[in-house]
């Protein structure tokens, strides 16, 4: 039996209540006010007494377990409901106490850090390249050969108007108009491959495995792609789940 049906609080009361205080409607169409039906759950002394005895119950089982000195007094309730408020407590209680514990994948963490740090050099290798002039011949050849220690080299893309070749790529964009002849120039050979990976039976594993090569993430080639794609052609190329079909076909062009 629920509270409600052991102490009823009476017949349900219907009160009129405006519609709208201030904002301005049609009163034509539903009239000013409507009828709300309430139970006086307020006004009921029994109830709202026997309600003030569970709770009391309550915090003072709670104070049992938290350590909390002193009770509270005058509570009379029946030795079944001071069971069931305890049993509910002590499996709340229990349960807080056996939490799940939090395990991080050392490797993953590390290879996480890994990469954090080779994007953070190529960033540092590009700000101190760009603010800093050699002061000789000598420190322009140092300057080189850290910069291509520190990335892996991308083959020279030759400049043939509608066909854009790598070493291993061809992509014949003639047909796509000038904004993707534009975009695939300015496409490294890793974004090729990239787009290629994620063309192919297994995206995920293959553009993983490119970023590994690379010594890059598989998020930040995406982001370099879709980037490039809208500055030239004005849209994203790549969602979550790949290459966006409406333009599927035009990046079957690249082949190896």
């Amino acid at each position: 039996m629920s509270l409600m049906d052991m102490l009823s609080p009476g017949e349900e009361h219907l009160t009129q209540r405006y519609l709208f205080r201030s904002a301005v409607y049609n009163s034509t169409l539903y009239g000013n006010t409507i009828a709300v039906s309430h139970l006086p759950v307020h006004n009921h002394g029994p109830l709202r007494e026997y309600v003030t005895q569970i709770i009391k119950f309550a915090e003072n089982k709670l104070r049992d377990y938290r350590s909390f000195k002193g009770r509270l007094k005058g509570i009379s309730l029946e030795p079944e409901v001071e069971t069931l408020i305890d049993r509910y407590l002590s499996k709340e209680f229990t349960q807080e106490s056996n939490a799940p514990v939090i395990q991080i994948d050392t490797n993953k963490l590390a290879q996480l850090q890994l990469d954090t740090e080779y994007v953070r050099e190529m960033l540092t290798i590009e700000e101190v390249g760009s603010s800093l002039e050699p002061s000789d011949n000598t420190h322009r050849s140092d300057e080189s050969s850290h910069e291509s220690a520190a990335r892996p080299e991308y083959a020279a893309i030759e400049e043939t108007p509608g066909l854009i070749t790598s070493a291993e790529w061809v992509w014949d964009t003639e047909a796509l108009g000038e904004e993707w002849s534009l975009l695939a120039e300015v496409l490294e050979e890793v974004h090729l491959k990239a787009l290629v990976a994620l063309m192919s039976d297994a995206p995920e594993i293959k553009l993983s495995r490119l970023a590994d090569e690379y010594g890059t993430m598989p998020t930040l080639l995406i982001d370099d792609i879709n980037q490039a794609a809208m500055e030239h052609i004005g849209d994203l190329i790549v969602s979550e789940d790949g290459i966006v079909e409406d333009y599927l076909d035009y990046v079957k062009n690249l082949k190896r």
